[in-house]
C-alpha cells in the first residue's frame, strides 16, 4: 500500500539505493530532502514554542481570573464589614453622650474608618487583577492567533516531509527487525555458550569434590595440629595470666608508694605554707610594732614604710639597668669583634687577591719570560750557556753539539755525540756529578768525545771527570 504519498515500488528502489550508497540500513537525503527536513523542523519547532506559551498564557489568564475572583469575595467581606461597623457606631451615637460610650465611639469610628480604607485598597486590588487577566486575555489571543498561522504555515512542509519521514520509519522498521534478528543470533550464541559454561561448572564441581575430599584429611590434620595448638596456647595464656598478676600487683604497691610520696609532699607543703605564714604574721606583727614606735617618737610611719619600697624598687631597677648596661656592652663588643673578623677577612682576601694578580703579571712580564728562558738554555746546553753563538758566524748549528737531551728518569749520563768540544762536556758532566757526590761511575757508561789533538778518540781518565771522586757512574745510587 502507500504511505503518505510514496508507494512501494518506489520505496524499495530508494532502501536498495541506500544501502548499495552505505552499506547499512539508513536513508540517504538528497540536498532537496534534506533542505525540506530542515525547514518543516523549525516549523515544527515554532509550532511548539507557540503551544507552550499558549498553555502559559491560559495558566496566567486563569490564575489572573481566580485572583480577581478572590479579591471580589474579599471586597464583599470588606463591605459588610464596614456596614456592619457603621450600624455598631450609629447605635452607640444614639445612646448617648457620656463618657464611656464617647471612648466607645472613638473605638467604633477608628475600626470603620479602617474597615473604609480596606475596602478603597481592595477596590485597587480587584482592578488591577482585572487589568492582568484582560492583558492576559489579549496575549492569549495573539499566541493563538500565531499558533493558528503557524500551523497553516507548517502543513505543507509537513506534507512534502511526509514521503521522507515514512521512507525514515520505513527504515528504522527494518533496521529493527535486523538488529532483533542480530539479538536472536546473540541470544542462541549465549545459550550455547551458557551450555558449555555448565558442562564446565560440571566438570569444575566434580573437580572440587575430589579436591574437597582430599582436603578433608588436610582439614582434620589441621584440626589436630591446632588442638595441639591450643593447649600450648592454653599453657602460655596460664603464664601470662600468672605474670600479668604480677604485673598488677607490682603496679598497685607503685600506686600506694606514688600516694604515700603524694602525702608526704602534700603534708611538706602544708607545712611550708604555714611556716610562710607565720613568718608573713610576725612580718605583719613586727610592722605595726615599728608603726607604734615611729608614731610613739612623732614620725610618719607611712613614710617609713613607702621610702623602704621605694629604696627596694630602686634597687631592683638599678640592679635591672646595670644587667641590661652589661648586656648592651657585651653586645656592642661582639659586634665589634664580628666587624673587626669580617674587615680582617676582607684584608686577607684584598692582599691574597694583590698578590695573585702581581705574581700573575710577574709571571707573564717579559722579565719573567726571559727568566725562565735563561733558566731553560741553562739547563740544557752543554756549557750552561743562555746564548748559542750570539755572533752568528757559525754557518750551521747542530744541536747535539750544543744541548744535552736528557728525561729525569735517566739520572746524569750524557747522550751521544758530545762533538769536538770536550771542555763543554767536562763541565756539564762535572756539573752532574757535584749534585751527586755519592755516586761514582764508570767509563763504559760515559759517553765518547769527539778526536783529541793526537788524532785518538777522547776518553775520559780512569780517576772520573775532573773535580769528582773515583768510581763508576750507574755502580751505585740513582745514576740509571
Amino acid at each position: 500500500g502507500e504511505e503518505g504519498g510514496v508507494d512501494d515500488a518506489s520505496f524499495m528502489e530508494a532502501l536498495q539505493a541506500s544501502v548499495r550508497a552505505t552499506g547499512t540500513l539508513t536513508s540517504v537525503k538528497t540536498r532537496a530532502e534534506r533542505k525540506a527536513q530542515k525547514a518543516y523542523a523549525a516549523a515544527h519547532r515554532k509550532t511548539f514554542e507557540l503551544r507552550t506559551a499558549l498553555l502559559r498564557a491560559e495558566i496566567e489568564v486563569a490564575d489572573a481570573g481566580l485572583s480577581r475572583a478572590q479579591a471580589s469575595e474579599r471586597l464583599v467581606q470588606l463591605r459588610a464589614q464596614a456596614a456592619e461597623d457603621a450600624a455598631k457606631l450609629a447605635a452607640v451615637v444614639a445612646e448617648g453622650a457620656n463618657r464611656p460610650t464617647r471612648n466607645l465611639q472613638a473605638t467604633l469610628a477608628a475600626r470603620a474608618s479602617e474597615s473604609a480604607a480596606s475596602v478603597v485598597k481592595m477596590q485597587v486590588v480587584e482592578e488591577g487583577e482585572g487589568e492582568r487577566q484582560l492583558r492576559a486575555q489579549n496575549a492569549l489571543d495573539a499566541v493563538d492567533v500565531a499558533l493558528v498561522r503557524a500551523e497553516i504555515a507548517e502543513q505543507p512542509l509537513a506534507r512534502n516531509f511526509a514521503p521522507i519521514s515514512a521512507r525514515d520509519h520505513a527504515v528504522a522498521s527494518l533496521r529493527a527487525e535486523s538488529e532483533r534478528a542480530e539479538a536472536q543470533r546473540q541470544e542462541r550464541k549465549k545459550l550455547q555458550n551458557d551450555a558449555m559454561a555448565e558442562a564446565e561448572a560440571m566438570l569444575k564441581s566434580a573437580n572440587d569434590q575430589r579436591f574437597v575430599e582430599r582436603s578433608a584429611a588436610l582439614v582434620q590434620a589441621t584440626r589436630e595440629r591446632l588442638a595441639e595448638t591450643q593447649r600450648a596456647m592454653a599453657v602460655k595464656q596460664k603464664e601470662l595470666a600468672g605474670r600479668e598478676v604480677e604485673e598488677q600487683r607490682r603496679r598497685a604497691k607503685a600506686v600506694i608508694a606514688l600516694k604515700k610520696s603524694r602525702e608526704g609532699i602534700t603534708a611538706k607543703l602544708h607545712a611550708a605554707n604555714a611556716r610562710m605564714a607565720a613568718k608573713r604574721a610576725s612580718e605583719a606583727l613586727a610592722l605595726k610594732e615599728e608603726s607604734k614606735r615611729i608614731l610613739a617618737a612623732g614620725g610618719n610611719p607611712h613614710e617609713v614604710s613607702r621610702r623602704r619600697t621605694e629604696t627596694a624598687r630602686l634597687d631592683g631597677e638599678r640592679t635591672a639597668a646595670q644587667a641590661k648596661l652589661r648586656r648592651h656592652a657585651d653586645a656592642l663588643a661582639a659586634r665589634i669583634l664580628a666587624e673587626e673578623s669580617r674587615y680582617q677577612a676582607q684584608r686577607r682576601k684584598a692582599l691574597r687577591a694583590k698578590a695573585a694578580e702581581k705574581m700573575y703579571l710577574e709571571d707573564f712580564s717579559t722579565v719573567a719570560r726571559e727568566t725562565r728562558a735563561d733558566a731553560f738554555m741553562a739547563a740544557h746546553t752543554l756549557g750552561g750557556q743562555t746564548l748559542i753563538d750570539p755572533t752568528s758566524r757559525m754557518a750551521k748549528l747542530y744541536a747535539s753539539d750544543h744541548a744535552a737531551v736528557k728525561t729525569r728518569a735517566f739520572g746524569s749520563s750524557l747522550p751521544q755525540p758530545f762533538g769536538a768540544n770536550e771542555t763543554a762536556a767536562d763541565a756539564v758532566l762535572a756539573r752532574e756529578a757535584l749534585k751527586f757526590p755519592d755516586v761514582t761511575f764508570d767509563n763504559n757508561f760515559v759517553p765518547r768525545g769527539g778526536a783529541t789533538e793526537e788524532g785518538q778518540e777522547g776518553t775520559y781518565p780512569e780517576g772520573g771527570v775532573p773535580g769528582s771522586a773515583g768510581g763508576t757512574v750507574g755502580a751505585s745510587g740513582d745514576g740509571g
